[in-house]
């Protein structure tokens, strides 16, 4: 493979990115933090020494709110979406209720640091939103994915994305950025 080179900025962006994202990457053996590593060791030498600074100088404070999905369970969802392949998840709910639910996953999204599965929910009948930190396990359910009932869709369409999208901005208490509005 040929070497990658990267300007200043490109090559301390991610850096920064990840420690921001991740504050435990700033620990040597955090499992971001080894992969996150291995990219400031294969930086360009003046370069890298700028990046190992900023990952041991910059000091950075965790969003208490923002929790991490383990990565082998996102793996599996994200093959599922890019599969369209249902699958079965089992869920624990922030009051500690765990059930099991076969869904259709459409797709991921990230805001504020939590990671959303947007499906339908075969367990509801219904369009949800769950929380990937939340999913305990997933496999592959034993029927094809189908699309959502009555619609003969394998994926939504975008008004049911922006109705499910704008669920999980309004959590908050804030509005979705403009851009979602094209998605109507």
């Amino acid at each position: 493979m040929p070497p990658v080179h990267f300007t200043q900025s490109e090559g301390l962006g991610p850096v920064m990115a990840v420690l921001g994202g991740q504050p435990t990457a700033a620990d040597a053996d955090d499992l971001v933090g080894i992969a996150l590593g291995k990219v400031v060791k294969a930086l360009p030498e003046s370069l890298g020494q700028q990046a190992a600074m900023l990952r041991e100088y910059a000091s950075v404070a965790p969003d208490p709110y923002s929790a991490r999905p383990d990565p082998a369970v996102t793996s599996e969802l994200v093959n599922a979406v890019a599969a369209r392949r249902r699958v079965l998840v089992t869920y624990r709910s922030e009051a500690g209720n765990e059930w099991e639910a076969e869904v259709d996953p459409w797709s991921l999204v990230v805001r504020y640091g939590r990671w959303h599965l947007l499906c339908h929910s075969h367990r509801a009948d219904a369009i949800r939103t769950y929380r990937v930190g939340r999913v305990r396990a997933v496999r592959p359910a034993g029927s094809a994915r189908s699309g959502r009932p009555g619609t003969g869709l394998s994926r939504p369409r975008a008004s049911i994305r922006w109705r499910c999208w704008r669920r999980i901005w309004a959590s908050d208490g804030s509005s979705p950025p403009a851009w979602c509005s094209m998605l109507r």
